[in-house]
């Protein structure tokens, strides 16, 4: 039983809506990467409740030497940050 009140089809819903869902997501995400861009390469990140992949993907695709390991407690979100980056 699901007391999260979050399920696989909340995660399809916010996967088809998450950039209307998340205000400034790209901003977001930018702010993290320029944050994390000091740091010396090769080096691993923990991204809890990876959602979609949005977050790792960005990061992958602009800092050299980086490891993510991403979780999240919904299946659908895993299945989707696993996917190549080409579905944004």
């Amino acid at each position: 039983m699901n007391h999260s009140g979050w399920s696989e089809a909340t995660s399809r819903l916010f996967i088809d809506y998450a950039r209307y869902f998340v205000p400034e997501r790209e901003y977001q995400m930018r702010i993290i990467k320029e944050r994390l861009s000091h740091l010396g390469s090769p080096y691993r990140i923990l991204d809890l409740c990876c959602g979609d992949g949005f977050l790792s993907e960005t990061l992958l695709e602009s800092l050299p030497g980086l490891h993510i390991y991403g979780l999240d407690g919904s299946n659908e979100m895993v299945r989707m940050a696993e996917k190549p980056f080409s579905f944004r």
